[in-house]
């Protein structure tokens, strides 16, 4: 949990321009970034079960579109 938190501080602090935090609703950037946290988790899993380097199974295909439109959705409300 401890190292949850510090993701999510960073993820919060690291990069963001002053004062965007201000204009998005942190619960909704903070539960954003906890469903990110979790897919890429989820996704690290499901890649090291897989014994084949050269076929993905269509989960894990699937698995890496939701996280790359989740970390659009992010930027774009970041971006404002």
């Amino acid at each position: 949990m401890e190292s949850r938190r510090k993701f999510l501080t960073a993820a919060m602090t690291v990069g963001l321009p002053a004062g965007i935090l201000a204009l998005i609703p942190s619960a909704e950037i903070k539960k954003n970034v906890e469903k990110l946290y979790d897919l890429a988790a989820e996704l690290k899993a499901e890649v090291e079960k897989t014994d084949s380097v050269q076929v993905l199974s269509l989960a894990i295909v699937k698995k890496t579109e939701e996280i790359e439109k989740l970390a659009k959705d992010i930027r774009s409300r970041a971006k404002g």
